[in-house]
Parts: C-alpha cells; sequence; structure tokens
C-alpha cells in the first residue's frame, strides 16, 4: 500500500488502495471491512466541513452519498459488490479532486488528506 503526498495522488491512488485495504486483487471483498474503513474515513473527515463557510459544501457534501452509502453495507460476511466498490471508489476520489481544488484552508487539504492516508495508505 501506499501514502499519498497530496490529495490529487490520493484521489489517483483510492481504487488501488480500497482494494488492497479490504483484501487485495483475487480475494472476496468483505462488506464488513469496508463498512469499518469507510465508516473510520467519514468521521475523519465529517468535522472538517462544516456547512458554512459555503466553500465547505464543495467538498463536505461528498459525504452525504458516501454516508448513505456506508449505511447500506451489511455487518455481516456478505461480500461487497463490485457496482458499490465502484461508487466507493468514485466518491472518495471525487470528494480528494474536490479539496485540492476548491478554496478551503491549507488546514482542511492536510486534515483530509491525513484522514485519507490514514483509512486506505499504509
Amino acid at each position: 500500500m501506499a501514502m499519498a503526498a497530496d490529495l490529487v495522488t490520493a484521489a489517483k491512488l483510492t481504487a488501488q488502495q480500497i482494494v488492497i485495504s479490504i483484501g487485495g486483487p483475487g480475494s472476496d471483498f468483505s462488506e464488513d471491512q469496508m463498512k469499518v474503513i469507510l465508516g473510520d474515513f467519514i468521521d475523519d473527515t465529517l468535522p472538517l466541513f462544516p456547512d458554512t463557510p459555503p466553500v465547505n459544501r464543495v467538498v463536505g457534501d461528498w459525504l452525504i452519498p458516501m454516508s448513505s452509502v456506508q449505511s447500506t453495507l451489511s455487518s455481516g460476511n456478505a461480500i461487497l459488490q463490485l457496482t458499490v466498490l465502484d461508487e466507493i471508489i468514485d466518491l472518495v476520489s471525487k470528494m480528494c479532486f474536490a479539496g485540492n481544488t476548491a478554496q478551503i484552508t491549507v488546514a482542511q487539504q492536510t486534515a483530509l488528506l491525513a484522514a485519507w492516508n490514514s483509512a486506505f495508505g499504509t
């Protein structure tokens, strides 16, 4: 696994890192593992983006569909469907790209990158 040095790299590595973090290529991807990892990422990033100022919404609003998907994941041994995996990868990547291009603070960008590295990097 890899650590991202910036949000663009994090966005680009998201698919690879999520696959590795939930079992690696060729394994059955566990919904339970993804639920925990994604939940930790959401918990770490949610406080970073309050509704005001409005520029926060450009990044923080990605947490809404991400939380929705996370809530549908089971806590059992179910195998994660590829369409759901693809949606999670898309949401996390877009949040990182938004964090890079939005006019949020450097502290917010740094904290978002730290949350990504904590959840998906090593």
